[in-house]
């Protein structure tokens, strides 16, 4: 056995942690088991003297075959999960019509209508023909605000359980605003498990972000909606994303005071997310760079533990990238256009066809997808974080912009923070 390439070794006082970044385990090793493994590590011999340790290591993925090419196996592996023909990925977006209007916006300003019936029916037959060659469907349901078109979403949604029954999975991307009593209880009858909803901190902060056209308030009946949503429907997964940027961060972690008043510390996950500048929608005096939010995101991590929150972990192998390089993956927005990946909705000068047509032409903007490889970049070759970040955004990549996962920033920061907590934990017993 061999120590893996993607192994990231920090060392305290005597103490070795050891990070994976194929499997997301973190191995503490106090000085007894640091110096047996320096001992594996220079002599394989020495496995047998240590089966324990040995174990752990082999499970972590932090010990492999002397003979594997790890940089090879994770390609391979990817490559497996990228042209998968079991799963066929749609994103839809029934309506490109928001009832908020939010300054990071990158639809600001733009009208579009609601998915027109003959647009449905095409859908429809589309459905069909991914049955005939894959065994599961997953539709993210997007916009807009998706549940303007809750109608759309209820036609459809129906249409693929009635072909896929069981092996129809779905999620929605929605603000969270319209989430009536009976709308909770359709989705669940709709198989829509998984939600995301934005709140960008505090009442005050977020008021002033995420506010309706009249400029009325949201914070409290989203909030209010959320806990509707655990208490209704207590299988789905609720996920509250918090965007971030120079304006809001030092705010956002009195949002986790709310999540506690409402009941919802173990209710649902939560994750802080960069606003992009997508079209020119911010610019670095107000959005960050990746070390920036690599050091906001350390931060908020830091709150939420003093707080009590379990949010520490570590990233895992993401080996399938992204769908949007995948040839069973697509996007269709609200007038039938089919892009590949949904931050380029209504752009029309990406997209790659149109859902009326018979056939997706091979075209430029599909092919730049289809043959995406991050061999090409040497740097991401030889990167100890190439299983979690697989060279970045695709998207950022092909307009030639590079992004790495804050991670690469902040990893042995995180280390620290496990560090602390097992010397806390030791203490308190």
């Amino acid at each position: 056995m061999k120590n893996s390439k993607y192994n990231i070794y920090r060392h305290k006082n005597d103490d070795l942690f050891i990070y994976n970044t194929m499997s997301g385990g973190v191995l503490h090793l106090n000085q007894e088991y640091h110096e047996k493994f320096k001992k594996i590590s220079a002599d394989s011999s020495y496995e047998e003297q240590f089966p324990d340790l040995v174990e752990n290591l082999i499970k972590g993925r932090m010990l492999v075959p002397e003979d594997v090419d790890e940089t090879e196996a994770v390609i391979i592996q990817s490559n497996i999960l990228r042209f998968s023909e079991k799963v066929y990925t749609l994103t839809i977006a029934p309506t490109m019509k928001c009832n908020f209007v939010c300054p990071y916006c990158y639809e600001v300003n733009k009208v579009y209508p609601q998915m027109e019936q003959n647009l449905v029916e095409k859908v429809k037959e589309l459905f069909k023909r991914i049955k005939e060659n894959h065994e599961y469907l997953s539709v993210a349901w997007y916009g807009g605000e998706p549940l303007l078109g809750f109608d759309i979403i209820q036609e459809l949604s129906k249409e693929a359980i009635n072909l896929f029954g069981e092996k129809y999975i779905a999620s929605i991307v929605t603000n969270g605003y319209l989430l009536s009593s009976d709308i909770i209880s359709q989705l669940e009858k709709l198989c829509i498990k998984q939600m995301q909803i934005t709140l960008d901190g505090p009442p005050e902060i977020h008021n002033k972000r995420r506010k309706l056209p009249n400029g009325g308030d949201t914070f409290f009946v989203i909030l209010n909606n959320i806990k509707k949503m655990v208490e209704l429907s207590p299988d789905t997964k609720v996920t509250i994303r918090v965007n971030i940027d120079k304006e809001n961060v030092s705010h956002v972690d009195k949002i986790l005071s709310y999540l506690d008043d409402y009941g919802l510390r173990e209710r649902g996950g939560f994750y802080l997310a960069p606003v992009d500048n997508i079209n020119d929608t911010c610019n670095s005096s107000i959005c960050f760079n990746n070390t920036e939010f690599a050091k906001e995101q350390l931060k908020f991590v830091e709150e939420n533990l003093k707080r009590g929150y379990n949010y520490l972990h570590f990233p895992h192998a993401n080996l399938g990238i992204c769908g949007a390089v995948s040839p069973n993956s697509y996007v269709i927005d609200a007038i039938g256009d089919i892009y590949k990946c949904w931050d380029d909705v209504a752009r029309t000068e990406h997209k790659i066809g149109n859902i009326m047509d018979d056939k997706i032409p091979m075209n430029k903007n599909l092919t730049k997808w289809l043959s995406y490889d991050v061999r090409e970049d040497e740097e991401c070759m030889n990167c100890v974080y190439l299983p979690v970040c697989m060279g970045g955004c695709p998207n950022q990549r092909i307009k030639g912009k590079k992004k790495c996962l804050p991670i690469k920033e902040n990893a042995e920061e995180y280390i620290r923070l496990i560090y602390d907590l097992s010397k806390e934990s030791i203490s308190r017993k």
